[in-house]
């Protein structure tokens, strides 16, 4: 696309879309557009985006499935870490209901 004599606009605005297209992306980059993995939504979401950029073409298959294992191994702790909790509750009810003491109610 030419760029006519005295159309600054036009210059500054390719020369946005050159700059970007050469743009690296940084670890902090990376780590503000994905944001903390804390739920299991967060991980979908980056399972979903790990499969976007696989569909496009801008990673490897070998760089994506890592990802997307990354995101397996972190729900399998996350559900790990769940169910400990919650046996940790039922033994701590069932430790009362032996005692003769007041039942708690589990969340």
């Amino acid at each position: 696309m030419p760029i006519e004599p005295g159309n600054r606009a036009q210059a500054q605005a390719l020369g946005r879309k050159s700059g970007a297209a050469r743009r690296r992306l940084t670890l902090e980059d990376a780590a503000r557009e994905c944001g903390p993995l804390l739920t299991e939504k967060d991980a979908m979401r980056r399972a979903d985006h790990a499969y976007l950029l696989a569909r496009t073409g801008l990673l490897p298959g070998t760089v994506v499935n890592a990802m997307v294992r990354a995101v397996e191994v972190w729900l399998k702790a996350h559900d790990l870490q769940t169910v400990q909790r919650r046996l940790r509750a039922v033994e701590q009810e069932l430790a009362a209901a032996r005692a003769g003491g007041p039942r708690r109610v589990a969340p």
